[in-house]
């Protein structure tokens, strides 16, 4: 479970630099930077949707290991 903490602290690191790399570069906010934003928060629920499978698994595993 610790990997999904890692992805988000990462995926976030990763927009915020180059993002910002972008910004410093072009000096205006414009559509690449909107795209990776929009990648970003895509990225953002496709982790968490996964993260919610993974727990929903490892509950399901348990639960069938404990019956009798």
């Amino acid at each position: 479970m610790r990997h999904f903490i890692f992805f988000f602290i990462l995926f976030t690191i990763a927009e915020i630099v180059f993002s910002l790399t972008y910004y410093l570069i072009a000096e205006k906010v414009d559509r690449v930077i909107l795209l990776g934003a929009g990648v970003y928060a895509a990225g953002m629920v496709t982790g968490y949707i996964a993260y919610r499978v993974f727990r929903y698994r490892a509950k399901r595993k348990a639960l069938i290991d404990s019956l009798p």
